[in-house]
């Protein structure tokens, strides 16, 4: 019965996609110039500093010290959503780690990043001001709240610090490359989430969840629906309206949970080496406190600014996307590199 269903559903949308054709096409250009604009310069880079920590060795030496917790922990809450968890599957997949360890502080080492939130969010909604430091501090804080609670099992995570620190032009090579593919997956995930999106909002799913929340919530429909939109990608988010001060809260739970969009590329990352559900669970929690916190702490970082001042908000945009496409380029070249030199990844270089 599940398979019927699951086939059903593909034929709708496959029919969906060859006769909307214009809609279809629209959502992807959009998505893809966020990839471009947004996604890529603000993730692109840490994925790759990520990637080097981990296979250096220098994650496992200082996790000898302090416990595998605390390193990633810091770094991940301003790195961007995929970094804490590809981490910790690698140091999973190392032995470093237990498998429920890595469950839950992938949970824990979960945060947009200050340059995705300022970017993305904060900058293009609000312009200039404080309010991605709200957002930024909400859902951090969120995040050291929960991790009191199960910081005893979180230290059993140590690591021996006898590995040794290795950091060549080939292993950067490797790191470049792998980062590359993880862009690819995470880029792919958002345009095929604004073709699910198109592909809702054409059925009139979106429009009746949007009058059903505009009357629970007793705002307008269509801010619902576009609070709909980022729930379902967080990078829809810069369709909220601008200036929308009391959507401060909606945006810290969203920004704190990531959307359905980045759990969904949070799946194809790890391919299974570890359950998502301690993950969605703390992500729920972390969303709530996120958005109480933000509430409470709003008086005092926004005073003077909840006036609404017509902002030239092109100021946090990317000027061009030549350089995220420069940036694809160089990942494909290197990686073509790699399929005929061995020497970088080893006997097992072949993809």
């Amino acid at each position: 019965m599940k398979s019927f269903i699951k086939i059903f559903l593909l034929v709708i949308f496959a029919f969906f996609c060859l006769t909307e054709t214009q809609t279809v096409k629209g959502n992807i250009n959009n998505s893809v110039i966020r990839c471009l604009e947004t996604v890529i310069p603000s993730l692109y880079a840490m994925m790759i500093i990520s990637s080097l920590l981990t296979k250096s060795g220098l994650i496992s030496r200082i996790s000898g010290y302090t416990g595998i917790f605390p390193p990633v922990f810091l770094f991940s809450a301003f790195a961007g959503y995929p970094v804490g968890i590809k981490i910790l599957c690698d140091e999973y997949q190392k032995g470093s780690i237990s498998k429920k360890q890595a469950e839950f502080m992938s949970g824990l080492c979960y945060g947009a990043g200050s340059a995705f939130i300022n970017g993305c969010i904060a900058g293009k909604l609000y312009g200039q001001g404080n309010t991605g430091n709200i957002i930024l501090i909400s859902t951090v804080s969120a995040n050291i709240i929960l991790s009191i609670p199960i910081i005893f099992f979180i230290k059993k995570a140590k690591v021996k610090n006898n590995s040794e620190i290795n950091i060549s032009f080939n292993l950067l090579n490797n790191c470049i490359t792998e980062s590359g593919k993880s862009m690819a997956v995470i880029c792919m995930s958002i345009v095929s989430f604004s073709v699910i999106t198109a592909f809702l909002k054409s059925t009139g799913i979106i429009s009746v969840t949007g009058d059903f929340i505009s009357e629970i919530i007793g705002r307008d429909r269509n801010i619902c629906e576009s609070m709909i939109y980022t729930l379902i990608d967080i990078t829809n988010a810069e369709n909220l309206p601008k200036g929308e001060y009391l959507l401060l809260p909606f945006l810290c739970f969203v920004t704190s949970f990531g959307g359905l969009c980045v759990i969904f590329q949070l799946k194809a990352l790890t391919n299974g080496k570890i359950s998502l559900l301690p993950v969605i669970c703390l992500r729920l929690l972390s969303g709530v406190l996120s958005g109480i916190i933000c509430r409470l702490i709003m008086p005092f970082m926004i005073c003077g600014e909840a006036v609404y001042v017509s902002v030239n908000m092109g100021i946090h945009k990317a000027e061009s996307p030549v350089p995220s496409v420069m940036l694809i380029l160089m990942t494909f070249f290197i990686f073509k590199d790699n399929k005929y030199n061995r020497g970088a990844w080893g006997e097992s270089a072949a993809p």
